[in-house]
């Protein structure tokens, strides 16, 4: 098994937890760190109050945890309709030292790994890569935190605003044109 960056940490910069992140990816990511703080750019700013699948693991090396997108509202507060796969994205008030979970004055910075979802809880999945306490890590707004940039793959396409699964409406089925039969109609031709 090969692995780049395990065990990686930040040595001025203890207090600050880094996962599933290769050194290469820091060297690239705009960051600035100054007085005890780490300032990192992303593109979106998510309150973990909407995160759903993923809370509670025990550990963030193995999956993610996905940002509900069900409440109108709160995808238009968040501009959660602009999300694109590598964003790199703060959840504000999470840890994910010991596993995905809520706690006020954390900061949890990761990127969007897969899509959203129809089902309750999951929508876009986010892979944590740096957490810690918000005193010491700050997300910095910047529309070219998008890993797809950083590694030069692609050049920065502007976020564009999309109706997520959970948004969409379905029509109603039509009534059918037939009469349905009853079970009991259907057995006396049996």
């Amino acid at each position: 098994i090969y692995a780049c960056g395990l065990g990686l940490h930040l040595p001025a910069l203890r207090e600050i937890t880094v996962t599933n992140c290769a050194p290469g990816l820091l060297r690239r990511w705009k960051r600035r760190a100054h007085d005890g703080v780490l300032e990192v750019g992303v593109t979106h700013m998510i309150p973990a109050a909407i995160i759903g699948s993923g809370l509670g693991k025990n550990n963030v090396w193995r999956g993610d945890f996905d940002i509900q997108l069900f409440d109108p509202p709160t995808r238009k507060r968040h501009r959660l309709d602009t999300l694109r796969f590598g964003d790199l994205v703060a959840v504000l008030d999470s840890d994910s030292r010991f596993g995905a979970a809520w706690r006020g004055g954390r900061v949890t910075i990761g990127v969007v790994v897969h899509s959203d979802s129809t089902t309750a809880a999951h929508g876009p999945g986010v892979t944590p890569l740096l957490t810690g306490p918000a005193s010491c890590l700050r997300p910095v707004r910047d529309s070219t935190a998008n890993i797809a940039y950083l590694y030069q793959r692609r050049a920065v396409l502007p976020p564009r605003a999309r109706q997520p699964f959970a948004g969409r409406t379905v029509p109603a089925a039509s009534p059918p044109s037939q009469r349905v039969s009853t079970f009991r109609e259907k057995m006396a031709f049996t």
